[in-house]
């Protein structure tokens, strides 16, 4: 993911992948440079400065924190590499929303994996800031669906608390729900879930993604078909997650369940406790649409005086 935000009168397009096979070529290849210099001098030094960062392997790594000069076609560039955490703690906005399906045939055992995971998820986007950055919901379903916790700011100086209590409170069998495994309503629940609590974010200093991490354990059983799950899902507006969990989860439901493209969505698993995996996929996507990683200011002087100041956004490996 590259995010490039100008910020003079100057903007400064996303650098498209199109370039990619100059990084076949090596660091100091004259070849790699003549190209470089003509495919980047109608686009501008920052441009040069960004696709270096985001493409040429290790640049971005081996530049030192503070001030590091570049020189590119008679301009002067400076590229600023701020503390890696702090970068984090600065952009790192998302609202996230757990769906966990408590239906009967989620058994004692299954369910403790079950909050274990849930437990996890939210340690893992506590961030060092008491600024509340990323917000998460918890929402429990089977036939209906219901919030147990609103949409709550985790970080590592105790706010996430309540997010932990919740999740060890579930209990077996979902009472106070509807019988059965309703899809349609985990959806619809995880979409109600942004509009509790803290509220759903929509005007920060940067974008904030919605996304649902929605975990099963079964297929639907209230008539649901796969237009009407995909429905749901689109109209939750997040990028939904899907876990399926067990030997009897159908793979084309769970694919439904999830955002496009499937395969970095949609996930199957024989067991609770082998959820370990997943999460991490899952975390790293997620740090990575909420804007997770090095914020490099990069500022050009041209021959002529012309400044432009810009950043790009660099996700952690």
């Amino acid at each position: 993911m590259l995010m490039v935000l100008g910020f003079m009168a100057i903007s400064i397009p996303i650098v498209t992948g199109y370039l990619a096979f100059t990084g076949t070529l090596s660091k100091d290849s004259a070849v790699k440079t003549k190209i470089l210099t003509s495919q980047y001098a109608s686009k501008g030094c920052s441009q040069y400065a960004a696709w270096k960062l985001n493409n040429e392997p290790g640049y971005a790594d081996g530049l030192v924190e503070g001030d590091n000069l570049l020189l590119f076609d008679g301009c002067t560039i400076t590229i600023n590499k701020p503390s890696v955490v702090m970068v984090a703690q600065e952009v790192a906005y998302a609202d996230v929303a757990l769906v966990l399906d408590v239906s009967g045939s989620v058994d004692d055992v299954e369910l403790e994996a079950l909050k274990d995971a849930a437990n996890d998820i939210v340690d893992r986007f506590s961030l060092p800031t008491t600024e509340g950055r990323v917000a998460i919901g918890v929402t429990r379903f089977r036939g209906s669906y219901q919030i147990v916790q609103g949409m709550t700011d985790v970080d590592l100086h105790g706010t996430s608390e309540p997010l932990h209590i919740a999740i060890n409170g579930l209990l077996q069998g979902g009472p106070g729900l509807d019988e059965g495994t309703n899809l349609v309503a985990g959806l619809q629940g995880g979409g109600a879930t942004y509009a509790s609590g803290l509220g759903d974010r929509i005007d920060p200093p940067y974008p904030v993604p919605n996304i649902m991490v929605l975990i099963t354990d079964g297929n639907d059983s209230e008539g649901n078909g796969i237009d009407d799950i995909i429905a749901a899902s689109t109209a939750s507006g997040a990028e939904v997650f899907a876990i399926g969990v067990g030997n009897g989860v159908n793979t084309g439901t769970i694919n439904a369940v999830a955002s496009q493209p499937s395969n970095t969505h949609a996930f199957t698993t024989n067991s609770y406790g082998a959820l370990d995996a997943i999460i991490d996929d899952i975390v790293a996507a997620v740090f990575g649409a909420a804007g997770m990683g090095t914020l490099f200011t990069i500022t050009s002087v041209s021959a002529d005086g012309t400044v432009v100041v810009s950043q790009v956004l660099i996700p952690p490996a």
